[in-house]
């Protein structure tokens, strides 16, 4: 018995444990307007960067595969089937991930982008900053 109220409790913190922005790791930008040619020097290691305007309104994805095909960026956008708002439940985070069976959700705070308020010195420059 003991083991699952343990287990229970730990599901249930997830119900009031909000996302926080300092918990994210964040993949790096491009803009709609960039060169889809010059666009992968943009995106890290995960293989892809996410899409967003001047004002951080969020466009969706572009691989690094997609932009091979040259062209803008806009043209070879995904859009999220879901995003998760800054500071709401871990619970909702987590159902929004497995309900569309995504590996990964962008987290938007009043409908934009929640950038990386302390980018790491050593990450590689994208081709346009937050």
């Amino acid at each position: 018995m003991a083991d699952f109220v343990g287990s229970d409790r730990g599901l249930r913190r997830l119900a009031v444990t909000p996302i926080e922005n300092e918990d994210l790791t964040h993949p790096l930008t491009v803009r709609p307007d960039d060169d889809a040619m010059v666009a992968p020097a943009a995106i890290g290691p995960e293989g892809f960067a996410v899409v967003v305007d001047g004002q951080m309104h969020l466009h969706g994805w572009v691989s690094r595969r997609g932009l091979e095909a040259g062209g803008a960026v806009r043209d070879r956008t995904h859009r999220f089937a879901e995003v998760v708002e800054l500071r709401s439940s871990l619970k909702r985070g987590f159902s929004a991930i497995v309900q569309h069976g995504a590996g990964w959700l962008p987290v938007v705070e009043k409908e934009r982008y929640v950038p990386d308020r302390d980018p790491q010195p050593d990450a590689p420059e994208p081709v346009s900053r937050p």
